[in-house]
């Protein structure tokens, strides 16, 4: 499995220094290690949320549905402004159709974006916020007559093992829990210890 562990092992590098990649902190590397990380994230195609979209932009695809979750969570909220601020760095016209509200927990959630999808036309590419409502977009796509990835693609966060049981498998975004956790409390340590702190950003793992 593809995640930050995986990066910094092939890399030869530190859990720490990828995460310094990721967040842009370039004092803390050099261009040599830099280079390194990202050509490993390039080549095992790696995507933190934050250029998730970007991803799919830089695929050809600018009709890209995004699967909203429960805005009133700030993990959903960054998310699709994620999606939104990426679509305007490239000046791609947002589409208030393409931002679709779904539950993960909504056992009618497959009848419900078949009935979407069959409504919307030209859109080439899906970004879901969870895997369980991807997997629904993997049936539903199909119920509509689409294939993936030749006329659909989707990317989902979480990286859940059940994704691989799914035909054909799909691009995802695992959330480094662990590593988050880590700059946590090392930024909590230091507010203890009244260091100067320089605030931390983790947003992009949302």
């Amino acid at each position: 499995m593809v995640n930050i562990k995986f990066i910094a092992e092939k890399a030869g590098v530190s859990l720490r220094t990828v995460l310094n990649v990721l967040n842009n902190r370039d004092t803390q590397f050099n261009e040599e290690t830099k280079k390194k990380v990202l050509d490993i994230i390039e080549k095992y195609q790696y995507l933190p949320n934050r250029i998730a979209t970007e991803y799919l932009i830089k695929k050809g695809h600018t009709r890209i549905l995004y699967m909203v979750g429960n805005e009133d969570l700030l993990a959903h909220r960054d998310r699709k402004k994620g999606y939104l601020d990426t679509l305007k760095k490239y000046g791609i016209e947002i589409n208030k159709d393409y931002l679709i509200y779904s539950d993960f927990k909504d056992l009618k959630l497959y009848e419900k974006l078949t009935v979407k999808f069959k409504s919307l036309e030209g859109f080439t590419a899906i970004f879901s916020y969870d895997d369980t409502v991807a997997a629904n977009c993997v049936k539903a796509v199909k119920r509509v007559g689409k294939r993936i990835p030749e006329d659909i693609s989707i990317i989902a966060v979480n990286n859940s093992n059940f994704l691989n049981w799914l035909e054909p498998a799909l691009t995802t975004i695992e959330q480094p829990i662990n590593e988050i956790c880590i700059q946590r409390i090392d930024l909590l340590l230091a507010l203890i210890n009244n260091k100067d702190v320089v605030k931390k950003s983790v947003n992009q793992f949302f």
